[in-house]
């Protein structure tokens, strides 16, 4: 099969289009929450990274029994995929008792529980 200079050129830019979407969905999916709903009473409050940072640095930690899929991803080191399995693995077994549980997950081991236990809370 022969490919004549103007197919090339075509092929060429298609592979450079594809690449640079590619790239493109690749920061944006790596890009954590970006904000949060928060409803406290009648009183709603958007999060963002910093102000989950400046509540962990209060002390206030994310409930991962209660947490939604976008409150999850604000927790470091965790993204879309590990907070769907934080979800299954807590709705398939009523919860979590003690933070050592999300050992069970995929995805999480020893040095990442380390990493993340300051900011999750099982309460």
């Amino acid at each position: 099969m022969q490919v004549n200079s103007y197919e090339k050129i075509v092929i060429i830019i298609l592979m450079m289009t594809l690449l640079a979407g590619s790239i493109i969905l690749l920061i944006k999916d790596r890009t954590p929450c970006k904000e949060i709903v928060v409803v406290k009473g009648a009183v709603k409050k958007r999060l963002t990274l910093s102000d989950v940072e400046k509540l962990h640095m209060e002390g206030r930690k994310i409930n991962i029994n209660k947490a939604s899929a976008s409150e999850l991803v604000c927790i470091p080191l965790v993204g879309k995929v590990l907070a769907s399995r934080i979800i299954e693995h807590r709705d398939l077994r009523g919860g979590f008792y003690d933070k050592k549980e999300l050992l069970g997950i995929s995805g999480i081991g020893e040095k990442k529980l380390k990493k993340i236990e300051g900011y999750i809370s099982i309460n």
